[in-house]
């Protein structure tokens, strides 16, 4: 009988699984072991595909009943297990994550170092979900890998994410951090993917200076709110975001976001402030007015997203063109089809999804401490490494973390297949 080739996995995520797929069907093949840091994703990968050996650390490499070890985790983590894998004397196969045609990966395994030339992003109507996505830290730094594991979890779902916005923490982030952590995002992501730079600060100068560096690499659109802190009037907002989308270039998504900017916008004011920026293409709604939502609509080609996470459903049925919230990355696949059943008429079918595979866990996530549940159950998940969040925001209490795990739990027992 000829010998099977006994294969590893270093990589549990999305992309490993076609891989695990492949090698368990194939039969000159033999599936022997699997290794991933998340504990979680192990356990499912192994008794879904009858691995006998799991590992949670590259001592995958001298497992004795694997011949060959086959890599699917995220680029700038491929040195270190092909390394190890020839040291323990097996073959090595690498996968790598789909790239623009206009970029070529460059010699360095330090996120901070890379440069990349950045091609030109594919022009097109920003719609659909994109979510806002929290900054993962590990001991107080940037940790740029956890970034790459979320990438790898959501983006076949999504069409773009909304990076160093609120949501990112970046009122905590100083202004190098904010421009290498989208200079980071935007040599990582496939061209179609949109990146939108939040540029919240009350420094103009500084809010130009980001959105420029942002350009640089390949963005096209910037999340603006109001600056907060000051009593704004409708005279000054035009006259700061007219600034920023002129000092930018950036098309600009303007956020509406009367709670933690302490101004208020009526419809009307909307109407006025789009015809005096002609560089405002979108506005994002956390406002719960969905009259305004209608409005904007009917009365303007502007593109209005949804922004909180907790009326989103109802955002739908007022005529968003998509989300800007958080959960779309907890659950992406639920989400995606719950939208794409909304759009395509079958309304029944969406809210069914809405309430089976969306709403317990938004229920209990927020709102008001989105950021640190969001991170916890990203730790939870082995998304992050860390649950960490930066002063003046504290982690969640073990109470809040209970909760959250509970909706997720909900969620999953209802056979969504995210995780």
């Amino acid at each position: 009988m000829e010998q099977k080739i006994r294969v590893g996995v270093i990589g549990a995520g999305r992309q490993a699984q076609s891989f695990l797929k492949l090698y368990s069907e194939h039969p000159k093949v033999e599936l022997t072991a699997v290794c991933d840091v998340s504990e979680e994703r192990l356990t499912a990968s192994a008794e879904r595909w009858g691995v006998k050996h799991r590992f949670n650390d590259l001592s995958i490499c001298e497992c004795g009943d694997v011949d060959m070890i086959s890599v699917h985790t995220p680029d700038h983590l491929h040195a270190e297990s092909f390394i190890r894998a020839l040291e323990g004397g097996k073959h090595v196969f690498v996968g790598f994550w789909k790239r623009s045609r206009q970029e070529k990966p460059q010699p360095s395994a330090d996120p901070m170092k890379r440069e990349k030339p950045r091609g030109e992003r594919i022009p097109m109507v920003m719609q659909g979900n994109i979510p806002v996505i929290p900054t993962p830290f590990l001991q107080g730094k940037i940790e740029y890998a956890g970034f790459d594991r979320l990438f790898e979890r959501t983006a076949d779902y999504l069409e773009g994410y909304v990076v160093c916005g609120s949501t990112g923490e970046a009122p905590a982030l100083t202004s190098a951090e904010r421009k290498e952590i989208v200079r980071y995002i935007a040599a990582r992501l496939p061209a179609e993917k949109h990146i939108v730079v939040g540029l919240g600060h009350t420094c103009l100068e500084e809010a130009i200076k980001i959105g420029r560096s942002a350009a640089e690499h390949g963005v096209k659109a910037a999340l603006v709110p109001s600056p907060y802190y000051f009593p704004n009037s409708l005279d000054m907002v035009i006259d700061y975001i007219g600034k920023v989308a002129e000092g930018t270039g950036l098309d600009i998504v303007f956020y509406d976001n009367p709670v933690t900017t302490g101004t208020r916008f009526t419809a009307e004011d909307l109407l006025t402030l789009a015809k005096a920026v002609p560089g405002i293409k979108a506005i994002k709604m956390t406002d719960h007015s969905f009259a305004k939502i209608r409005v904007l609509k009917s009365k303007t080609g502007l593109v209005v997203f949804g922004g909180d996470d907790i009326i989103c459903y109802r955002s739908f049925v007022a005529g968003v063109d998509g989300s800007m919230i958080i959960a779309p990355i907890i659950h992406p696949e639920a989400f995606r089809d719950c939208w794409r059943a909304f759009r395509e008429g079958k309304a029944e079918l969406s809210f069914r999804l809405y309430s089976e595979k969306l709403l317990p866990f938004i229920s209990m996530f927020g709102p008001g401490d989105e950021i640190p549940t969001t991170k916890a159950l990203f730790h939870h998940l082995g998304v992050f490494s860390s649950a960490e969040t930066r002063s003046p925001l504290l982690t969640a209490d073990s109470d809040r973390v209970r909760e959250v795990l509970l909706g997720y739990g909900q969620i999953m027992k209802s056979g969504t297949s995210d995780g």
